[in-house]
């Protein structure tokens, strides 16, 4: 990251940004932890510090997107670029945690 800056949406609305490292970029060692906090790389979790609620549609770029291309996003539509296919990579599940199967993908786009 040359900025250091994160920046998350959540349906269409900015969360506050923050600045994590400028200069940073994750080694291919590197894990992404989806729904806990974790109190040591990798580990150290807290089973009352976990998310409960559902995540849908999760999206990763190397850049900040403006506001429309984060609409256009929310609405299905291929933008170029991103970081991570979550569809491709391989995760494990730790926890009680259900991954459901998309029913509709036509449904949001509605």
């Amino acid at each position: 990251s040359a900025t250091g800056l994160v920046e998350l949406w959540v349906n269409e609305k900015p969360l506050v940004r923050k600045s994590l490292q400028k200069g940073h970029s994750v080694s291919a060692e590197g894990s992404i932890v989806i729904g806990q906090e974790q109190d040591t790389f990798g580990g150290g979790f807290d089973i009352n510090q976990s998310f409960v609620g559902e995540i849908t549609d999760l999206y990763m770029w190397d850049r900040i997107l403006c506001p429309d291309e984060v609409v256009l996003a929310f609405h299905n539509y291929p933008l170029p670029g991103y970081l991570i296919n979550w569809r491709s990579l391989s995760y494990s599940i730790r926890g009680y945690a259900l991954v459901k199967p998309v029913l509709l993908s036509a449904q949001r786009a509605g």
